[in-house]
């Protein structure tokens, strides 16, 4: 017994050993790391690429919290024992080259990125494997981690970590494929509601006859679309109000019922405005010119040319966008009214639900990317994101966050709200959850909520989105 014991013993001491010394190789390959990078800085500096240059030291910093040469080079200076932004000296921010100098520099910048990922790669998978010899399992995943965020191409590390090919190209997470699974297998589940007879108050006011659906939560209406239709409409709404109460963990709607109207012309659209709209002169009259109104808890379009299709996605995309509106926004003021979310979160649900990306309060027109040029083909998203991160031509983040009116935020702006939301969601749920209910009480459209719920400046974000969407939107 006491032999057994002693052996019980000793391989746990050895174990602890093992796990020591491995922890001081991946120390150890982090502070190279964080060394590569700020030559790499140094030498964007040098250049006049000062936003880059600085975007090196940060990550300088995260790998080696220790390096001096990142902290000096930031504007810090270490005051007993913690480093302090020192203020007196002023630190260039913003990249001065560009046109075809700046894309030649940008072109040398990924180049360096590449040979630096390719290399601490490949040193972090044989630590990872070495820890797996050792039966050092989280040690190991680790270590992964660690080589797949030097190289979002190495398939190795992707198998090791438990990621599976998506019939669409590119890798998910089991939980994150599980997940959009059961987004896309559940709508055949959702209810279809069952038809009404009893008129209602839209039929009073607007004088004409209405077919109607309704299930627990949603309730379609429409005066030349047949009962069929309205199945697949309340069950879109149901389902997506379902889906977000299991993402969010919260019943935004609480027992009031949502109203969906479909007209077949123009002229009931305007009828309807003349009932319900409670604005200006100017501003009904400009309602009118829309195709639909999107309000809680009534939304309505009139269909036109409009397809079944295309109004099921207006369907998920206005149950969404109003969801968000009442769980993170609240009223909405000057200076708040956090369009990035609503607006992102909805396509999110649009993509997810129904793969498209049709209706919005945004135009989206062409990006001219040459990788996806038709931006309403969501399943496209991630392989244009990804592009214009690595090329550094996406929108900038402070474009993005404080924006406060849908006719400023442009095609890729909202396109990249969307890859926010998407990046929020799946990697930090349940404090992006914390976060929005915090936003609906600011004054902000999240700076604040941001650096309490996260401990994020929006710089921090927009970082720490780009790492994420080089390694989850990599081969789709």
């Amino acid at each position: 017994m006491a032999y057994h014991i002693c052996m019980v013993l000793i391989l746990f001491l050895a174990l602890q050993d093992s796990r020591a010394e491995l922890q001081e190789k991946v120390a150890k390959q982090l502070r190279n790391q964080a060394t590569v990078r700020v030559s790499i800085g140094e030498f964007l500096a040098g250049a006049q690429m000062h936003e880059w240059a600085q975007r090196e030291y940060r990550r300088a910093c995260e790998l080696d919290p220790g390096c001096e040469a990142a902290w000096t080079k930031r504007g810090y200076r270490k005051v007993d024992g913690k480093w302090e932004f020192d203020g007196t000296h002023p630190v260039p921010t913003k990249n001065k080259k560009t046109g075809a100098e700046g894309e030649k520099l940008r072109k040398e910048y990924q180049k360096k990125l590449d040979s630096m990922g390719a290399d601490f790669a490949q040193r972090f998978a044989r630590l990872a494997e070495e820890a797996e010899k050792a039966g050092l399992k989280e040690e190991a995943a680790a270590a992964w981690r660690r080589s797949l965020e030097c190289d979002p191409t190495n398939e190795r590390a992707r198998k090791a970590l438990g990621y599976e090919k998506l019939p669409s190209g590119g890798w998910a997470t089991p939980d994150e494929k599980r997940l959009l699974e059961e987004i896309r297998s559940g709508l055949a589940s959702a209810p279809t509601g069952s038809a009404m007879t009893e008129e209602t108050a839209f039929e009073k006011a607007l004088k004409f006859p209405l077919t109607k659906r309704q299930a627990d939560h949603f309730v379609a209406l429409s005066p030349h679309l047949p009962d069929a239709t309205l199945q697949a409409f309340v069950r879109y709404g149901e389902h997506t109000i379902a889906t977000w109460r299991k993402l969010f963990g919260a019943d935004a709607f609480g027992k009031t019922k949502v109203y969906f109207l479909v007209f077949e012309k123009k002229e009931q659209h305007e009828a309807y405005i003349d009932a319900y709209h409670h604005g200006t002169r100017q501003e009904k009259d400009h309602a009118k010119k829309t195709s639909g109104q999107l309000g809680f808890p009534t939304t309505e379009c009139w269909q036109g040319a409009h397809t079944q299709d295309s109004i099921e996605d207006y369907c998920v995309h206005a149950t969404a966008q109003n969801l968000m509106r009442i769980f993170a926004v609240g009223k909405r003021t000057k200076t708040h009214d956090p369009i990035w979310i609503t607006e992102g979160t909805a396509y999110w649900f649009t993509r997810s639900v129904h793969n498209s990306a049709r209706w919005g309060c945004v135009e989206l027109s062409s990006t001219g990317t040459g990788e996806e040029k038709d931006p309403r083909k969501p399943e496209g998203w991630p392989r244009l994101v990804r592009a214009a991160v690595v090329e550094e031509r996406d929108p900038h983040i402070h474009g993005v966050l404080k924006c406060l009116n849908y006719q400023e935020l442009s095609t890729m702006e909202t396109i990249k709200a969307w890859s926010l939301v998407d990046f929020l969601l799946l990697e930090h749920r349940a404090k992006f959850v914390e976060f929005c209910k915090d936003l609906r009480g600011a004054e902000d459209n999240g700076e604040k909520s941001l650096a309490k719920v996260f401990g994020w400046t929006i710089e921090e974000l927009d970082a720490k989105w780009r790492e994420w969407v080089a390694v989850a939107y990599a081969g789709r």
